[in-house]
């Protein structure tokens, strides 16, 4: 029987900088969508939310990239 290949997990600082720039980028759009929300949203034509519900959508949404 022959060994399991193992492989080092090595990541590239510049990936992990640019990962943390994008999903920063997306919370903070989000987080300005929510804001300034007076609108509802409807998803993909199957979910439809009040403006209240949307933003609490962008709220979660905005959470969520900024974890």
């Amino acid at each position: 029987m022959t060994e399991p290949l193992v492989f080092t997990y090595r990541h590239k600082a510049s990936r992990v900088f640019l990962a943390i720039c994008f999903f920063g980028a997306c919370a903070g759009f989000l987080g300005y969508t929510a804001l300034h929300n007076d609108r509802g949203l409807i998803l993909n034509h199957v979910i439809e939310f009040e403006p209240g519900n949307a933003t609490i959508f962008y709220w979660v949404m905005a959470a969520i990239c900024g974890v």
